[in-house]
This record gives C-alpha cells, structure tokens and sequence, in this order.
C-alpha cells in the first residue's frame, strides 16, 4: 500500500511543478529564450552562453526558477519509481523493482548535476557556460534513466504473462 501511496504523490507532484514550470517557460518565452531543454542539450560552451544572455536578466532569473522548479520533478519522479519499484517488488517482480529504483536514483542524481551546472552557468553570466558538456552529458543520462524506467514498469506484464 505504501508503495501505491509513493507512486501516486510522486506522480501528483511531477504533474504539479511541471504545471508551475510551464508557467516559467512563458516567461522564457517573452524574454526570447527556448525552453529549459535547449539549455540542457546546449552542448557547448559558447551555445550555453549564447542562450543565456538571449533573455537579459528577466531571461536568466525565468530559468534560476525553472531550475529550482526541476528539483520539485526530481523528488516526484524519484517518488514514482520507488513507488513503482516497491510495487514490483510485491508482486513477485524483485528484479524489475530493484532495476526500477536504480533507475529513478541515478537519473535523479544526473538530475541534480544538471541543475547545478545550469545553474553556474546562468548566475557566473557572461563567463560561465563552461559547464556545458556535462550539463548535457548529464541530461543525456538522465532521460536515458527515466525511459529505462519507464521500460521496466512496462516489461512488468509482458514478463509476468511469460512466467
């Protein structure tokens, strides 16, 4: 039961700050930057830069608040899968729940190091922006995880009508 409660906050709470993201990316959007994506597949240095002096100063204060939002999707989606995990686990799947879980942990963590980087480069502008590469190293693992997450939650039938 605990683990159908965790999923279903964590599912309730990425639907919440995503909604509250979506109002930044407005805000982005009338200060002529992209969304928060473009900024995590910058993929250089002088891109990032780039994309971070596009919106002045309103521009980089949208995406400080997109990024303290990003922390509030991190903790729900490490929520889902632990739900999501424990869930399996129960249901005789303890393979698919602990693959689940790591999932969910380790994009969470490439989750924080993105956001930590982004955020170096939006509050050292105009001299950050070296962080990039791994800001998009870290967005590449991280969205990697959360299919591979994904996968597994959906592997779960199929496997279980196999056995």
């Amino acid at each position: 039961m605990f683990s159908i409660i965790c999923a279903a906050l964590g599912g309730l709470q990425v639907w919440a700050a995503t909604r509250r993201r979506s109002d930044e990316f407005f805000i982005l959007r009338s200060a002529g930057q992209s969304s928060l994506l473009a900024f995590e597949f910058a993929g250089s240095p002088a891109k990032l830069r780039s994309l971070v002096a596009t919106g002045g100063d309103k521009g980089r204060d949208a995406v400080l608040r997109s990024l303290d939002i990003d922390y509030l999707v991190t903790a729900g989606y490490v929520f889902v899968t632990l739900g999501f995990g424990g869930i399996l686990t129960a249901v005789s799947q303890p393979s698919l729940g602990r693959k689940e879980i790591v999932f969910g942990l380790v994009a969470a963590a490439m989750g924080i190091i993105e956001n930590v980087a982004l955020r170096q480069a939006a509050t050292a502008y105009p001299n950050g922006g070296g962080t990039a590469p791994l800001v998009t190293l870290a967005a590449v693992v991280k969205f990697v995880m959360l299919l591979l997450a994904a996968g597994t939650v959906l592997l779960w039938p199929l496997r279980t009508l196999l056995n």
